[in-house]
């Protein structure tokens, strides 16, 4: 199955919630147990599924769609 390129803007979302929290990417990668590198590819909109998984949840977000949205709770 051919690969479908990710042009949502998501990394550019997640970039921005990070950074209206006052994280690095340093901090972002720790709280999530991720390396700085894979937040860095995951601003590119890049990476796993499992790493957005980690990303988001640290900043207490989901992903719906293909929108970012604050987790309710």
């Amino acid at each position: 199955m051919p690969k479908l390129p990710l042009h949502f803007g998501l990394g550019s979302e997640l970039r921005q919630h990070r950074r209206q929290r006052r994280l690095t990417q340093g901090q972002l990668a720790e709280a999530a147990g991720l390396s700085m590198p894979t937040v860095r590819l995951l601003e590119a909109t890049r990476g796993t599924l499992a790493s957005w998984n980690a990303a988001l949840a640290a900043l207490k977000l989901e992903l719906a769609g293909r929108n970012i949205y604050i987790r309710e709770g």
